[in-house]
């Protein structure tokens, strides 16, 4: 038998030595079991939106089935799961997390990739929701731009715009990752364009040349149905010829939402589950509701050219019709179930005749908050939580002499944001105040702003 030289010895120890090494790390991954992985928001960051989606990005290719039954959210939370991959998954809250709170998410042991290595002992970790910031429209009568400030005393207001005043309107999505706003151009009309939250990487979608391409509504986190007009954004906007167009926020490809040229309509806004488009339809008299998976519609006739509030659930929808008296016509609220048809209404017996504005839910789905006044006298009107029957419960403004508008719950808690601006002084700026539920608590949160909306 022919001895092993010198350098064949070498050779076969370093191959037994990483033989020993290799199985050793399999032995011990064995026992460790499998990784747990990061989580963040999409973009790697540590602090997540109240709507989520909390992002989980693993080392190795996962079993999806037993990931979704091994994670556990304390306090304790539904959701929907989205898989970009084996090894990247997105859950989505049912119910928002609370701003600026800690999250424990528990991995069960049993959590399995698909080499059939398991999580072997239960394990915690912890994510935080970011605070609570409102997104507004800063210095709306002279030089429009978006603004963004923190939800809490002496916080200080970032400008997330620079366009020379500008901005027209603008949506978050639901995420609260992007912001995409109209900016008018120089030849009068306006153009798409997209920010991130903080005001980064802002590119420009569309630019729609003289036409007006107006009030955006987010379907998910990427793509967004607006009103495109044929006339510019500081002309009179004509309704009856006003078409639905939707656009892909990452690539920018877009077109008509409905092929049919007959087809017109403002004010889109979707249903909850993104599979409903809700908007007004001038030439049908009313708002119709388009189920996006079957193309099934209905109309729902008023004369007043504004979309419904749905509900959370999106199995009803709130609504304002004009009443028309000898001298004072006035709004009227109605709710229309969306489950059986019926409709009914929701302005509670008075012996004042009551006009509303437009009621939203709270994120729960039990109380409405709504804008009305007296026809009767000259007050402007006040902002009241209702029930979800319509029913009275409390007065949130009292102050005959401001006018209140532009009104949203935050996605969780007791936090509502609202405009107010006192219409008997020259020269006047709205300001944004914050109300809490709980506490009666106001913040007069900045001024010179309108038209606040939250920031997840």
């Amino acid at each position: 038998m022919r001895k092993l030289t010198r350098f064949e010895k070498i050779s076969l120890a370093v191959i037994l030595g990483l033989a020993m090494i290799f199985a050793g790390l399999w032995l011990t991954s064995r026992f460790l079991g499998v990784r747990l992985p990061s989580v963040t928001d999409p973009q790697g960051q540590p602090q997540i939106g109240g709507r989520g989606p909390v992002v989980f990005r693993f080392a190795n290719d996962m079993n999806r089935s037993s990931v979704e039954a091994s994670i556990q959210f304390i306090p304790q939370q539904s959701g929907r799961w989205e898989w970009i991959n084996d090894r990247e998954a997105y859950f989505y809250p049912g119910t928002a997390f609370t701003a600026g709170t800690t999250v424990q998410v528990r991995f069960a042991a049993g959590m399995s990739d698909q080499s059939g290595r398991q999580l072997n002992t239960d394990t915690e970790s912890a994510f935080v929701i970011r605070p609570a910031q409102i997104v507004y429209i800063g210095n709306p009568n002279r030089l429009p731009e978006l603004w963004s400030i923190l939800a809490q005393s002496n916080a200080q207001p970032k400008q997330l715009t620079n366009t020379g005043g500008k901005v027209y309107d603008y949506a978050i999505s639901p995420d609260g990752q992007k912001i995409l706003y109209s900016r008018v151009n120089f030849r009068g009309g306006t153009e798409l364009v997209v920010i991130d939250r903080d005001g980064s990487n802002e590119k420009v979608l569309l630019d729609c040349g003289e036409e007006s391409c107006v009030q955006p509504a987010w379907a998910d986190n990427i793509a967004v149905a607006y009103s495109h007009f044929d006339s510019q954004a500081y002309s009179s906007l004509n309704i009856t010829t006003a078409q639905l167009y939707s656009i892909n926020t990452n690539t920018g490809s877009n077109g008509l939402i409905f092929t049919n040229p007959g087809v017109f309509g403002i004010n889109p806004k979707f249903s909850p589950d993104g599979n409903t488009l809700g908007y007004y339809d001038a030439g049908a008299g009313g708002i119709r509701l388009v189920n996006l998976q079957d193309g099934s519609s209905q109309v729902i006739p008023t004369q007043v050219s504004v979309m419904g509030s749905w509900s959370p659930d999106g199995a009803s929808l709130i609504y304002t019709e004009l009443s028309p008296e000898a001298l004072a016509p006035y709004l009227s609220l109605y709710k229309v179930n969306l489950v059986d048809q019926s409709i009914a209404s929701l302005t509670p017996d008075s012996t004042q005749l009551l006009d509303f504005s437009l009621p939203e839910y709270s994120a729960d789905g039990q109380n409405l908050v709504v804008g009305v006044r007296s026809v009767n006298n000259q007050s402007y009107k006040q902002l009241w939580l209702l029930d979800s029957a319509g029913n009275f419960q409390q007065a949130i403004t009292a102050e005959p002499m401001l006018a209140h508008a532009s009104y949203h719950w935050a996605p969780s808690g007791d936090w509502l944001v609202y405009q107010q601006i006192d219409l008997s002084q020259k020269n006047n700026d709205p300001e944004v105040v914050l109300w809490n539920r709980s506490s009666d608590a106001y913040i007069a949160l900045v001024k010179a702003a309108a038209l606040p909306e939250w920031l997840p």
